[in-house]
């Protein structure tokens, strides 16, 4: 299957390869599938996975509440 993620032009002998999707597109497209595959797509289990296993700084702990916050 091809994912048309990178396009080229043959330059001479070289081949140039550049991006076809922006990398942001790629990002989502990677997280959709890994939380559909780890966590059956439910992002609550996915969220308490990982803050249960690595050590949030204060800052981050806040900056964890506002991004929550501002979906309510």
């Amino acid at each position: 299957m091809r994912k048309k993620a990178l396009g080229f032009k043959l330059d001479g002998r070289a081949y140039l390869y550049h991006a076809l999707v922006r990398q942001s597109e790629c990002a989502e497209a990677a997280s959709q599938s890994f939380l559909e595959r780890v966590f059956g797509g439910s992002l609550q289990p996915m969220l308490a996975h990982f803050v249960a296993r690595k050590r949030l700084s204060r800052e981050e702990i806040r900056e964890l509440k506002k991004l929550l916050e501002s979906k309510e």
